[in-house]
């Protein structure tokens, strides 16, 4: 698990220092702000929040972008 981990945390570095230099990123993001906001929209109660508000027009989004978070 240990390696894994390691590998994830070089390829999301390299996908932060691409980013940076295709000047797609705001200099100041690193991949730990990325690491954050994935760990945020898997634990977000944003679904919840969605049905609860009635909509139900953004929960398909909303999972989606949580699957690709995971």
């Amino acid at each position: 698990m240990a390696a894994s981990s390691a590998r994830g945390d070089e390829l999301l570095a390299a996908l932060v220092a691409r980013a940076h230099e295709a000047g797609v990123l705001r200099a100041d993001v690193t991949a730990v702000d990325i690491s954050l906001l994935i760990e945020q929209l898997g634990t977000s109660p944003l679904l919840d929040q969605l049905r609860k508000q009635g909509r139900d027009d953004l929960v398909g989004a909303a999972m989606e972008a949580r699957a690709r978070g995971s």
